[in-house]
């Protein structure tokens, strides 16, 4: 559950949650809007903790 809140996959169903209720909704721009926030948090968590390949020398100190 842990991995599923750090890669951002919590984030993403609740804003495709969002998007949708804004769709079926009459006046849904304020849910479309929540729901674009949602993903956007969504990227910013996965890039976060998005793991570095083992052969990746750019975030080393001292490199380059």
């Amino acid at each position: 559950m842990k991995k599923f809140f750090q890669s951002g996959g919590a984030f993403i169903v609740v804003a495709l949650l969002c998007v949708v209720a804004g769709l079926i909704s009459r006046d849904g721009s304020a849910f479309t809007i929540i729901g674009a926030v949602w993903l956007i948090l969504a990227i910013i968590m996965r890039a976060k903790n998005a793991k570095k390949p083992p052969g990746d020398k750019s975030s080393s100190p001292g490199g380059a």
